[in-house]
């Protein structure tokens, strides 16, 4: 499969909840789910830059290109021939073209020829847009945004005020509102009478049938106008409107600038033309600042343009979204809040970028029959800042209807103040509001008054432009000054001279040159007053973590400004039993309840300036501790900035003696400006230090250990071209405990997502694999890396298969977690979580998914002793709730829990051990922080015994997670920024101070054999009194376990490692166990060959346990008669060749450098040789044995040879010149010549002498 680094330039219609779709040649869609994603870095011009914190999408063939004035079409045609680039079209309003790139050039090479062009005013790419939202689960007919009566939970009154704004006025038909988007379903009975004369072009597919194939448009169409009091459907904010359509994006939600700037120029051509064209609706946006679209927005500021926020959740005064970002005056940029009037979790905001809110989750509005979601019925929910501005957009036109004299500017104004203020608003957008119909309509001294633009800092001689909005319902209100703390007061304009963009818009503009750098500036007028002071005011506490029913007293801590403070909370409240000291911000009390807290405070200093911080307060249960926490960042080891991903691409394991072991990938930027992975492996010892770092090959994605502290790595083998990385094989390795590598396998697959072993020393892997179908494999190896066996699980055309985690019971079954993506019907696709089980043999048992009625992911699997089977991941919904659910084993649900808490919780990792089961994930407990570390703990019952959270300043995800057998939790994952942009590993130890654990060491102390031993356990946690036994394995031979006390007493006996599991039981049934082992002082046993007398003997002794080298010494007893005894470091040799027959005792001793002995006790027989059937030896060392007289005749030289004393029947020959004793008459053993040996047949000899003794020659 390749997986190629997109970087792209992605412009959404802002609903929630699907990920941006890459829709374009270069471009692949995006799952519901989370996945990491590899991003390149085609980042071209001011706009395109090479780092990852604003990734877009674009054509790669095509550029957009403005010509500065004047310059003769010749010489524009000239330029594109010598560059290779073809005119596609000219929008005349904008003076930009749109340009087709020859199949040699790059977009990145293209703009910078064309920026570099004196004659060109900017280029830029053909940036992509695309749709961004999905339909929530639940469908609720109730329009809870017109008028919210408290229905489903929420909060009456939290509305627009429809119901009494339309006894003042339902709208006119002589007003028109464009909606750029997908088009519009100019067939629906709710619509079809609000259409315009001209419903309007689709640039998309470049027709005059702006029909819409996706559904996106028609739903915000509904929302505006339809049509109200006809007994159908639903009802717009106009019931009376005249609707028109650019359709740019296609039925996959995707689009393109040329086609937007394409309908930009479209509708100011019907304004120029006479049209009353109100406003355009833009439910599109995120991504790179375009100029061509900024120009061309800003040729039409008689329009206005209401645009979507952005669904990322983030604050776009630091991370703007374009187009609803862009500084232009007819822009109103609308964020979306719930039923309750609370912040959408996945909304934007900005206290200078965003004007308003509308509402903005589960709205009901009209659909096309065929739609990308599959709702039946023309009518259907969907959820996003897409959903609020129509809002927005229908409240323009309402306003139009009433005074249709007003131009824009009153009308951005009056729908601004006329809003509702909303506590969880509040200095979260320009106007802190949600936007009232009623008020807009009947508005009466509604005073608005905001800064606009004031500098982060200041610097002495350097101007900075400052702009205020003072607005009393349509009409400015001035004068607006400035005052210093000298007491000079400047004046701010809205004249539209200079930088003031528009006069007699609302907004004030001047610019300033500080003469000091420490400066207060009061900001006044009619409307109102705001003070701003240099070196900012700040609150720079962001998170407070305490133990339930611990007394606390922390205070919060402020930066800048002039004391005395004045410290409060304006949302969310404090743990029950805390109280917040306003005059000094001492948080003091003792909380009763344990969760996550999360409240906004404010700091206001002697003049007036505020700051607001979010702020984590964490109640943790009782003997909870953060032990420490480590962030792996690459910049601290390599000379290259590696942008950490998210995923299942992180893991963490713990070994027994607490060191913890994490991987994680990364990236650099290779030789080619091209985003490479790198893999990284670290060792944290039990205090969290780092003892090294190593970059293993490969891309790792899961670590496991075993009982001998080996470490396996689970990862892809990749293969890089320029742009793309082939996944072509599953990469398994195994480490020492210091990192060494010790042998690497490789098979075909393409993804490995997670790697477990058994208490065999067996590994598995799992992963997917592409042939025809995306199918699940598990592969089974032994400690030594041979491949056992392979387990596969097929997808098939109507049920995807994907992102497996792997569990392995005590009996060796394997389980496995994951994805299946069941095709309902064509273009609807259900996410279910899956479970499989595979016997030992890696035989399929079963599969099983668990559909909820929404969409469900699994992603992480663990089996506890008794083979059940517990399973994590989260329901993919708006927001997101993680689950936990518990199967036995043949896959039945025992239970589910949802963890509730908070607005948004995800499940990424879980581990049990003998009592409980640990979770962690994600937690969004405000709509304006970012996610936070969750773990929670449950009982076997599904009992949650306690829940936290963990921030670290930015945005955290917890993604895996370990438990130690001291009673330590490790959480591994992801922080960032709070744009989720620049993350690393974060890595938490919390220590469960009241779980059961043994705590005495996993390495007892050393023994010496033969010595006395004596150690007590220990443990902690659970309810006394505790009762010790031995789980697994024995414990050295010669000692006992007290089961009250937990000592291990005795005589030891042995050598080297013995390894056995104990555990302990508290007085409640809870039991926790321990791997142990202890190393003796020792010399090994052997296995004594008996020795043949006469023969060469040679006998190896070691030892074990202790410190080298060894000194050895033979103490007392003697060796057979013939054998030495020789001792060097390491180990001791008998050898010789023993003389005499008999048993003989000795005893050897062993002594290790620190001077600690041990002796051990042998014997070792001699005996006789085994009688020998051969007639003929000769009795040297070593004794050669023959078949036949002539053969020893052949072989022996000057010496006796000795005959057994049998009858022989052959001739033997001489003639070899030697002298030979023959001496006849031998037993088998060669020990008694006392009988005598018989010749039949001759002697001759020819050259030699031969001695007979006891031998007679016979005929």
């Amino acid at each position: 499969m390749k997986r190629g680094l997109l970087l792209c330039i992605v412009i959404s219609l802002f609903a929630v909840w699907k990920p941006p779709c890459f829709a374009a040649q270069t471009a692949v869609k995006l799952s519901d789910l989370e996945k990491s994603s590899r991003k390149d870095s085609r980042f071209v011009a001011n706009n395109l830059r090479n780092d990852k914190s604003d990734v877009h999408q674009y054509k790669d063939d095509e550029i957009i290109v403005k010509f500065r004035e004047k310059v003769p079409v010749e010489k524009r045609q000239q330029l594109h021939q010598r560059h290779g680039a073809r005119e596609i079209k000219e929008f005349r309003n904008q003076k930009t073209h749109h340009l087709k790139l020859n199949g040699g050039m790059t977009v990145k090479d293209a703009v910078e020829l064309y920026r570099n062009d004196p004659d060109v005013e900017y280029a830029e790419p053909n940036f992509i847009y695309t749709i961004q939202r999905t339909p929530d689960d639940i469908k609720f007919s109730e329009l809870w945004g017109l008028l919210n009566t408290g229905q489903n939970g929420g909060t009456p009154g939290a509305d627009i005020k429809a119901t009494t704004a339309w006894d003042i006025s339902t709208g006119s038909s002589d007003n028109v509102v464009a909606i750029i988007d997908s088009g519009i379903d100019y067939t629906h009975p709710d619509l079809v009478a609000n259409l315009w004369v001209n419903v309007g072009i689709d640039t998309a597919n470049q027709d005059s049938d702006p029909f819409d194939d996706n559904g996106h448009g028609t739903h915000v169409a509904g929302t505006i106008g339809a049509i109200g009091n006809n007994g159908t459907g639903v009802a717009g904010v106009n019931w009376n409107v005249k609707l028109t359509a650019c359709k740019f994006l296609s039925a996959s939600g995707s689009g393109t600038l040329d086609n937007a700037l394409q309908c930009l120029d479209y509708i100011k051509s019907l304004k120029d033309a006479g049209a009353n064209i109100v406003a355009t609706n833009n439910s599109w946006g995120g991504g790179a600042f375009s100029q061509a679209l900024y120009d061309a927005i800003n040729a039409q500021q008689d329009i206005l343009f209401i645009a979507a926020a952005g669904n990322n959740g983030t604050d776009s005064d630091n991370k703007p979204s374009y187009p609803a970002s862009y500084d232009l005056p007819n822009i109103i940029s609308v964020s979306a809040t719930d039923r309750n009037d609370n912040k959408a979790t996945f909304s934007n905001y900005g206290r200078r970028t965003v004007h308003v809110s509308a509402p903005g989750v589960g709205i009901y509005s009209t659909l096309p029959a065929v739609n990308e979601w599959g709702i039946p019925g023309g009518y259907g929910l969907l959820s996003g800042t897409s959903m609020a501005a129509p809002h927005a957009t229908g409240l323009a036109a309402l306003i139009k209807a009433q005074f249709p004299a007003m131009d824009w500017k009153g009308i951005k104004n009056l729908i601004l103040s006329g809003a509702d203020s909303v506590p969880n608003m509040y200095e979260r957008t320009i106007t802190g509001k949600r936007i009232d119909a009623y008020n807009s309509l009947t508005c009466s001294e509604r005073m608005l008054f905001s800064i606009l633009k004031k500098p982060s800092s200041i610097s002495v001689g350097t101007p900075v432009t400052l702009s205020v909005m003072s607005i009393n319902c349509s009409a400015p209100s001035g004068p607006v000054t400035v005052t210093n703390s000298n007491g000079d007061v400047l004046m701010l304009a809205d004249d539209g001279l200079g930088l003031d963009q528009v006069g007699g818009d609302g907004v004030f503009t001047a610019t300033w040159t500080p003469t000091r750098s420490l400066e207060v500036l009061v900001f006044s007028s009619p409307a109102g007053r705001e003070v701003i002071e240099f070196p900012a005011l700040g609150i720079v506490t962001r998170s407070v973590g305490i133990n339930v029913g611990s007394p606390c007293r922390q205070s919060l801590l402020g930066s800048g400004g002039h004391f005395p403070y004045t410290w409060s909370v304006v949302s969310g409240s404090l743990p029950p039993g805390m109280t917040l000291n306003g005059s000094t911000g001492e948080l003091s009390g003792s909380a009763t309840t344990e969760g996550s807290y999360q409240l906004t405070v404010q700091l206001l200093d002697s003049h007036g300036a505020k700051a607001l911080q979010d702020l984590l307060i964490s109640v943790y249960p009782p003997g909870i501790q953060v032990e420490w926490s480590v962030t792996s960042d690459s910049n601290s080891f390599t000379n290259v900035y590696v942008d950490y991903l998210v995923g299942n691409l992180v893991d963490i394991a713990v070994d027994g003696d607490g060191n913890s072991y994490l991987i994680r990938e990364g990236y650099f930027l290779n030789g080619q400006n091209v985003w490479e992975s790198c893999a990284y492996l670290f060792k944290y010892d039990p205090a969290g230090n780092l003892l090294w770092y190593k970059n293993p090959a490969g891309i790792p994605s899961a670590i496991a250990l075993d009982r001998e502290g080996a470490l396996y790595l689970g990862g892809m083998s990749c293969t890089w071209s320029s742009t793309a990385c082939s996944y072509d094989k599953y990469l398994l390795s195994k480490f020492d405990p210091d990192g060494n590598l010790l042998w690497s396998r490789q098979r075909p697959g393409n993804e490995v997502t997670d790697v477990s072993t058994d208490k065999q020393g067996n590994i598995y892997i799992s992963g997917t694999y592409s042939t025809s179908t995306n199918d699940i494999v598990i592969v089974k190896y032994d400690s030594s890396g041979n491949e056992l066996w392979t387990g596969t699980a097929k997808s098939t055309s109507t049920r995807v298969l994907s992102n497996p985690y792997i569990a392995v019971d005590l009996n060796d079954n394997v389980y496995i977690t994951g994805n299946a993506a069941n095709t309902a019907a064509p273009g609807i696709v259900n996410y279910d979580q899956l479970l499989l089980k595979f016997d030992a043999s890696g035989k399929e048992l079963w599969l099983k998914t668990d559909d909820s009625g929404g969409k469900e992911t699994g992603q992480d699997v663990a089996v506890d002793r008794n083979g059940n089977v517990y399973v994590t991941g989260w329901s993919i919904a708006s927001p997101a709730v993680q689950l936990l659910t518990k199967f036995d084993q043949n896959g039945n649900v025992l239970w589910k829990r949802s963890h509730v808490e908070g607005i948004g919780s995800k499940g990424f990792g879980l581990a049990v051990d003998e009592n409980a089961v640990y979770v962690t994930g994600s937690l969004l407990g405000s709509p304006y922080k970012p996610t936070d570390f969750l773990v929670s703990k449950y009982d076997f019952s599904g009992n949650m015994l306690w829940g936290m959270t963990y921030d670290a300043g930015g945005s955290e995800r917890g993604e895996r997670l370990t438990l130690d057998p001291n009673g330590n939790i490790f959480v591994t994952g992801s922080s960032g920024d709070v744009d989720n942009v620049y993350l690393k590993a974060l890595t938490v130890k919390f220590n469960d101070s009241l779980a059961l654990a043994v705590t005495a060491s996993g390495t007892l102390p050393e023994g010496v054999s033969g010595a006395p031993y004596d150690t007590a356990l220990s443990a902690r946690g659970g309810t006394p009194p505790y009762s010790w036994s031995v789980s697994s394995g024995a414990i050295p031979a010669g000692l006992t376990m007290d089961p009250v006390t937990g000592v291990i007493s005795g005589i030891i006996n042995g050598s080297g490692k013995v390894q056995f599991d104990v555990r302990v039981s508290d007085a409640t049934g809870m039991t926790a166990s321990k791997q142990m082992s202890v190393t003796i002082l020792g010399i090994n046993s052997q296995s004594f060959v008996p020795a043949t007398n006469g023969t060469d003997y040679k006998l190896v002794i070691t030892g074990s346990g202790g410190t080298s080298p060894y000194s050895w010494s033979l103490v007392s007893g003697a060796l057979p008669p013939g054998l030495v005894f020789e001792g060097s470091t390491d180990s001791s040799v008998i050898k010789g060749v023993p003389t005499e027959t008999g048993i003989y005792s000795f005893t050897l001793q062993l002594q290790d450098s620190s001077g600690r002995t041990t002796s051990k006790q042998f014997s070792i027989t001699v005996a006789d040789p085994v009688c020998v059937a051969y007639p003929a030896r000769t009795p040297r060392t070593p004794i050669a044995y023959y078949n036949s007289m002539q053969s020893a005749l052949n072989d022996v030289v000057d010496e006796v040879m000795h005959v057994q004393g049998v009858d022989i029947y052959e001739s033997i020959l001489l003639d070899r010149g030697i002298n030979l004793k023959l001496w006849g008459g031998y037993n088998c053993y060669f020990n008694d010549n006392s009988l005598q040996t018989k010749v039949h047949g001759s002697l001759v000899i020819v050259n030699g002498v031969v001695e007979l003794n006891n031998i007679v020659l016979l005929p």
